[in-house]
C-alpha cells in the first residue's frame, strides 16, 4: 500500500518510476537461481530522476537529508514490474568513504597519574546508523535513553563515570552524535618488569567481526559474504602529565587487508598527547572460504597486539 501510494506521488510529480520486487534474505546469488516468485517478499520503487535510478523504499523512515545522502538498499537485485516482463537489475552499491560510526574517546590525565581525569566521549554516526538512532531516541523517553547510553559505555570502559548525555542531531549532513562527559579512574598500574606505571587501553581488536565456521558439508568452501558497505574507526587519545616528558605510547601501526576489509591501526604520542586509532572499511562484498579462515587467523593475532601508555621509570 505505501509503494503504491509512493508510485502515484512520483507520477504526479512527473517522475518515471515502477515497482521492483527483491528478495530481503535471498538477495546474494538470486540471479543464479531458478525463477521462481516465492523468493520476492519486499518490494522498492525504482525511480529515475534527472536520469539518475534512485531505489526507494515506501516503508522506510527517518531519511531526512535528501536524495543525495540517501544510499542503495542493501540487497543485490530487483526485478521491475513491467508489462513486458524484465530482467533481474543489479542494485549498484559503493565501498563507504566516510565513518559509518565513529568513537572519539578523550582522556585529560594532565593533572597526574593518580588524579581523576576528566572524559569525554563522542560517537558520530552518518547514514543507516544515523536513522536507525535517531529513530530509536525519538521512541525512547530521554532518561531511558541516556541510561541505555551509560550501560554501554561502561560496559567498555569500566573505569569511567559518565555524568552528563547529550545528543545532537546533524540533519543536512546525516548525522547524529552522542556526546557523554564525566571522570575516568585511569588505571595506571606498575609493570614489575619493567618497574614502570603503564595503562593499557581497551583499544585492541581490528574493527572486522571473524567469520563463522561452518559444519563440514556441501557448503563447507561457499563464499563468505562480507558486511557492506561498512566503515568504523575509533579513537582514543589520553592528555599526559608534563607535556608528556618520558612517556611511551606502544601500539600496533600497521595498514593491511583482510577478509576483504581494509584495516588500519596507529599509535604514537604528539604534543603532549598519546594517540591511538583504529579503523576497518569494508572494500569488497564477499571473499573465499580460503580467504575467510586465513581473516580469521590474521584477525586472532591483532585481537592479541596492545595498545598502553608507558610512564617514565
Amino acid at each position: 500500500g505505501k509503494t503504491v501510494l509512493l508510485l502515484a506521488l512520483l507520477k504526479e510529480l512527473g517522475i518515471a518510476a515502477e515497482p521492483a520486487l527483491v528478495s530481503v534474505g535471498l538477495g546474494d546469488g538470486l540471479d543464479e537461481r531458478l525463477p521462481g516468485l516465492a523468493v520476492f517478499n519486499h518490494v522498492l520503487v525504482r525511480a529515475t530522476i534527472g536520469g539518475q535510478v534512485y531505489w526507494l523504499d515506501g516503508t522506510r523512515t527517518g531519511d531526512v537529508a535528501g536524495l543525495a545522502s540517501l544510499a542503495p538498499p542493501p540487497w543485490r537485485f530487483a526485478l521491475p514490474v513491467r508489462a513486458a516482463g524484465a530482467k533481474l537489475e543489479p542494485i549498484a552499491t559503493v565501498a563507504a568513504t566516510e565513518p559509518l560510526s565513529e568513537t572519539y574517546v578523550r582522556l585529560d590525565a594532565s593533572k597526574g597519574m593518580d588524579a581523576p581525569a576528566p572524559a569525554r566521549i563522542e560517537m558520530r554516526m552518518h547514514g543507516d546508523v544515523a536513522s536507525g538512532f535517531r529513530q530509536s531516541a525519538a521512541a525512547l523517553p530521554r532518561a531511558d535513553l541516556e541510561r541505555a547510553l551509560r550501560q554501554g559505555v561502561t560496559r567498555s570502559y569500566g573505569w569511567l563515570t559518565v555524568d552528563k548525555v547529550e545528543l545532537a542531531d546533524d540533519v543536512a549532513h546525516d548525522a547524529f552524535t552522542v556526546i557523554m562527559t564525566g571522570q575516568a579512574d585511569i588505571d595506571w598500574r606498575r609493570n614489575v618488569d619493567l618497574g614502570m606505571r603503564e595503562f593499557k587501553l581497551p583499544t585492541g581488536g581490528s574493527q572486522a567481526a571473524p567469520f563463522a565456521t561452518r559444519d563440514p558439508g556441501p557448503d563447507r568452501d561457499a563464499p563468505y559474504a562480507v558486511t557492506f558497505p561498512y566503515f568504523v574507526r575509533s579513537i582514543t587519545e589520553v592528555v599526559l602529565p608534563n607535556g608528556g616528558a618520558g612517556f611511551q605510547a606502544r601500539g600496533p601501526n600497521d595498514a593491511q587487508t583482510v577478509g576483504g576489509y581494509e584495516l588500519k591501526r596507529t599509535a604514537g604520542i604528539e604534543g603532549g598527547v598519546a594517540r591511538f586509532t583504529s579503523q576497518g572499511r569494508a572494500v569488497s562484498r564477499e571473499v573465499s572460504a580460503a580467504e575467510a579462515e586465513a581473516a580469521n587467523r590474521a584477525m586472532r593475532r591483532m585481537a592479541a597486539d596492545e595498545s598502553l601508555v608507558r610512564a617514565p621509570s
